[in-house]
């Protein structure tokens, strides 16, 4: 059975998005809640996630929202060029909306990274028994 485009990239995501995270089938099926055999179904092609599935086992591997697009994107232009065709066959603007994708998501992946660094340092000088101002001086 042929399968559909789309049909074919949503099986190669969620293989990818398994790997990402070097879990098993049956680690996958653990942390999201389904069946071991809904995942080999999807995997192999023999049965297409929905959109919400898709969205859980992104979810369960800790992959951000933000790169999913592009993660999807990245796959159609992979099997494009493995076909014989090449990223331009895309055109400009596919290529535009990836690097646009790809800058959203490390921009968001930085605010989020400088967010916990911040609220880290807040948490321990917040915790700290050193009132700096009534220490004695050295010396």
């Amino acid at each position: 059975m042929k399968r559909s485009g789309d049909a074919e990239v949503l099986r190669v995501a969620v293989i990818t998005f398994r790997a990402l995270k070097g879990w098993s089938q049956a680690e996958l099926a653990k942390a999201t809640g389904l069946g071991a055999s809904a995942v080999s179904r999807y995997e192999s092609g023999a049965q297409v996630p929905t959109a919400d599935t898709l969205a859980r086992i992104r979810l369960a591997v800790g992959v951000p929202p933000i790169l999913a697009p592009g993660l999807l994107s990245w796959i159609r232009a992979a099997r494009s060029a493995m076909a014989g065709g090449t990223i331009y066959d895309y055109g400009d603007d596919v290529i535009e909306s990836a690097a646009a994708e790809l800058g959203q998501a490390l921009s968001q992946l930085m605010r989020t990274t400088l967010d916990e660094i911040r609220d880290d340092y807040a948490r321990e000088r917040s915790t700290d028994d050193e009132p700096w101002e009534d220490d004695p001086p050295l010396g």
